[in-house]
């Protein structure tokens, strides 16, 4: 716990059983007052695997519990990044359930990207193909902020990622729900919007549900890829979007879908 926190530097707040190692659970707590970074704010909990160089391609290691982030914070500004990311990609595997949860009781106002994602993805090691994660339970990226989020030059990503841009042939498994929750005051982006969950190759075992509540003003500097997808996946539940607010959004070039 800390009143408030000020740095001209980037905080990194890391729990990591990374390239094979075991952790019997992974809990990052942060509580604090207002948070001001010049050079980011990053938060990791992960399992992944890694390319060696050179060398071998490692896999990921195993957390045999939950592993939770919770990051409760004040009014924050970071002069780069801000990044709450729990991934456990290239054959990584947790036991439980994954649950990155930030909270804000002022804005989350940073210059370039904001991300929350939990990242379950297989790797590429050369040109093999290494399995995707695996998480037993639920997988869930949930953002509240009480006043607006903003990333001035960049991109607000909330996801949860049995796959990625890259569209590998395997994809991460989710035994439980897939769920990416977004509230705020408002919402603007630099460039991309993209709350999404990813589970092209994969496997949900739960329900898929991507939620955006806005009190007021949503703007988007590009593009917004606002999907559930999941081209040759798995989701054994229900596949449901949701976007609330009082004001319409100003949205450029809008992806609104569910893909199969």
């Amino acid at each position: 716990n800390a009143p408030s926190s000020s740095t001209g530097g980037l905080p990194n707040l890391a729990i990591s059983a990374n390239a094979g190692g075991v952790n019997p659970s992974a809990t990052l707590n942060l509580t604090a007052g207002n948070v001001v970074a010049s050079g980011g704010i990053v938060s990791l909990v992960q399992c992944t695997g890694f390319n060696m160089n050179p060398g071998p391609f490692i896999q990921g290691g195993q957390i045999n519990g939950d592993a939770l982030m919770n990051l409760s914070l004040g009014d924050v500004t970071s002069g780069d990044v801000f990044e709450a990311i729990s991934a456990r990609d290239g054959a990584g595997l947790i036991d439980g359930n994954a649950l990155p949860n930030v909270t804000t009781i002022g804005n989350l106002n940073v210059q370039t990207d904001i991300v929350n994602d939990v990242i379950n993805t297989a790797d590429l090691s050369g040109t093999t193909l290494v399995p995707g994660g695996t998480i037993t339970g639920d997988a869930s990226s949930r953002t509240v902020v009480n006043g607006n989020i903003v990333a001035t030059s960049g991109t607000g990503e909330f996801a949860v990622l049995n796959n990625d841009v890259r569209a590998l042939a395997a994809g991460g498994t989710i035994g439980g729900a897939a769920t990416v929750f977004v509230g705020a005051n408002g919402i603007s982006t630099g460039t991309v919007f993209q709350p999404i969950v990813n589970d092209r190759n994969g496997s949900v075992g739960g329900d898929a549900t991507v939620t955006v509540a806005v009190t007021n003003d949503s703007k988007v500097g590009t593009d917004t890829i606002f999907t559930v997808l999941h081209p040759n996946g798995r989701i054994g539940g229900q596949a449901h979007e949701e976007f609330s607010a009082r004001n319409g959004p100003r949205w450029r070039n809008v992806t609104f879908a569910i893909h199969r």
